[in-house]
């Protein structure tokens, strides 16, 4: 496929599933908060965690997407971010300083371990 139909493929996905990551937050911040699953509320049928796990699958397709987005244009962004031959300064200060903050957040989660708090339980509607 050439660099033109995978852009008219990822783009609307892209589009679709940003839209999709708004739509799964908002529902997750606002319709069903934090302990609504233990009053038994959902929307369409589905919980707060069900709407977490299409939020999570979403958030992986636009992660793919977006990786394969800047694949396909690594030739404008290397010509952006050095330049052309004898440009006085380098221009990937910034982005390298975005792609560390990126590679920072991904990593956190399994570098940092979760602690048990026994007084912050009893409000998430469990059934033990």
């Amino acid at each position: 496929m050439t660099t033109k139909q995978w852009n008219e493929i990822l783009n609307p996905t892209l589009y679709v599933c940003g839209a999709g990551l708004v739509f799964t937050g908002i529902l997750q911040q606002w319709v069903l908060p934090k302990g609504s699953a233990g009053r038994g509320l959902t929307w369409l049928g589905l919980g707060r965690h069900e709407w977490g796990q299409w939020h999570f699958a979403l958030g992986t397709v636009v992660t793919v997407a977006v990786t394969l987005h800047l694949f396909l244009h690594w030739a404008w962004i290397r010509a952006y971010l050095w330049g052309a031959p004898g440009d006085a300064r380098p221009r990937w200060v910034l982005p390298a300083l975005g792609l560390t903050l990126l590679l920072a957040a991904l990593a956190l989660p399994f570098l940092i371990a979760p602690t048990f708090d026994p007084a912050a339980t009893g409000g998430g509607g469990g059934q033990g």
